[in-house]
């Protein structure tokens, strides 16, 4: 989005994702190709989310924080299609002692604050 434009907020902000930060994802990937290198013969679907789920508006300022920008919000009619609420469940992924990412928004974007 070019600098200084609106950010688009589907209602009022309060929908909310489990965002995963994809070092987290490329990591659990990994762990897997190493898991299906001892192969038991048995395929499994782990999902990879993280939880909790926040709301849009807190993921817009925690990016705003990181990045030094206050954001011009434009909020804007709720999709047809979207819903207020999604959340992986990742316990099977939790399960496994090598995996378990958790961190909160802020410390995600801690990479890309000024």
């Amino acid at each position: 989005m070019p600098s200084g434009q609106p950010v688009p907020v589907s209602g009022d902000g309060s929908i909310a994702r489990d965002y995963t930060i994809v070092s987290f994802a490329v990591d659990g990937i990994s762990r897997g190709v190493d898991y299906l290198l001892t192969w038991t013969g048995v395929y499994e679907t782990i999902n990879l989310g993280n939880y909790p789920p926040v709301p849009l508006v807190e993921l817009i300022q925690a990016v705003s924080t990181a990045v030094g920008v206050a954001p011009r919000l434009q909020h804007q009619p709720m999709q047809l299609s979207d819903v207020d609420l999604t959340c992986a469940d990742s316990s099977k992924a939790r399960r496994r002692p090598d995996y378990a990412p958790q961190t909160t928004p802020e410390a995600g974007l801690s990479p890309f604050t000024n």
